[in-house]
């Protein structure tokens, strides 16, 4: 009876702990604040797990903080044009973009059923996520568009700025070969035609 009671106090405590464990868990957490936009530590891990595979790469802490100053860069120019009362994003536009958006991540997954696979939700669950992220992607393309337009720099300034760069930091450029060919099309003359037609005809007849 006691070692029975003493089981059971023993699995009581190991659940009581167990739960405690959970509850200290943190599932995520907010890293940055600009304004009343936050960014999350999830958002920063999926970036710079992208960042890492474009790098070929593993996910070091220079490639997380470059990760988390490029969405603190981007929260940063989505509240730049959200303040420009000229620039303005139709809800027709966002519409337009995330449908898209919506059939390219499903030709890539190879279906819808696919897709909802491997975002482990309905599409409909995966329009209503993406519709915030495609209309500050927008904004920031309308206000960059309306940057560039202002920029004025000659072929001299582009040289001036290169011949700073020390040669040792200059990337190497593998070998390349371009190839091309012209392709002339031939008009047979009517000898050629006549030929073929009598070639032809013989054939049928035979």
């Amino acid at each position: 009876m006691i070692q029975r009671f003493t089981l059971l106090l023993l699995l009581l405590v190991s659940s009581l702990a167990s739960q405690v464990q959970a509850q200290e868990r943190v599932l995520d957490e907010i890293v940055a604040l600009i304004g009343d936009r936050i960014v999350l530590r999830s958002d920063v891990d999926a970036l710079a797990a992208t960042l890492a595979i474009q790098q070929q790469s593993a996910i070091t802490d220079d490639v997380w903080r470059l990760a988390l100053q490029e969405l603190v860069n981007r929260q940063v120019m989505v509240r730049t044009a959200e303040a420009d009362t000229t620039i303005e994003i139709s809800r027709e536009e966002v519409t337009r973009a995330l449908t898209e958006r919506i059939d390219r991540l499903t030709q890539q997954a190879g279906g819808e059923q696919e897709l909802e696979r491997a975002y482990n939700r309905p599409i409909y669950e995966l329009r209503e996520d993406l519709r915030q992220d495609l209309q500050d992607e927008l904004l920031v393309q309308r206000l960059q568009g309306r940057k560039v337009q202002t920029i004025r720099i000659s072929p001299a300034e582009v040289q001036t700025w290169f011949d700073t760069i020390p040669v040792d930091s200059l990337p190497m450029l593998p070998a390349t070969v371009r190839v091309a060919h012209i392709a002339r099309t031939l008009e047979p003359s009517q000898a050629a035609k006549d030929q073929a037609v009598s070639i032809l005809s013989t054939i049928r007849d035979s």
